[in-house]
C-alpha cells in the first residue's frame, strides 16, 4: 500500500486521479494501431468523462482493494450522483418533457 502520510486525507477537494495524454495515446496505439492527432486528443478529452461510470469505478476500487461489501440500496434511494454524470432536473408545473418518440419524430422530419 502507498504511503498516505503526504496526502491531505481531510481535503475533499484534492484530485484523486488524472488521465494523461500519454495514457490516451498508449490505448490508441494498443487498441487502434495508431497515435491520435492533436485534434482527436481534444475530442477524446472533451468526451472521455461521458463514457466512464465513475460510481462503478469507485465502488470497484473500494470493494476490491478494501475488501468491503456493497450495502443494498433501499427502493426510495434516488441518489444517482455518479450513475450517468447528469444532474436530475425536475420539470416545473406547466412544462412538458419531450418524449423519445417526439424527439425521433422531429429528427425524421
Amino acid at each position: 500500500m502507498e504511503d498516505t502520510e503526504d496526502k491531505a486525507i481531510g481535503d475533499w477537494e484534492r484530485v484523486v486521479y488524472r488521465i494523461m495524454v500519454e495514457d490516451i495515446q498508449n490505448i490508441a496505439i494498443e487498441r487502434f494501431g495508431r497515435e491520435l492527432t492533436d485534434e482527436e486528443i481534444v475530442i477524446v478529452e472533451d468526451k472521455f468523462p461521458d463514457g466512464v461510470n465513475w460510481g462503478e469505478a469507485i465502488e470497484f476500487a473500494i470493494s476490491y482493494h478494501l475488501d468491503l461489501e456493497v450495502q443494498e440500496e433501499s427502493e426510495d434511494d434516488d441518489d444517482d450522483d455518479f450513475e450517468d454524470g447528469e444532474d436530475d432536473e425536475e420539470v416545473e408545473d406547466g412544462e412538458d418533457e419531450e418524449t423519445d418518440e417526439e424527439t425521433k419524430d422531429k429528427n425524421v422530419s
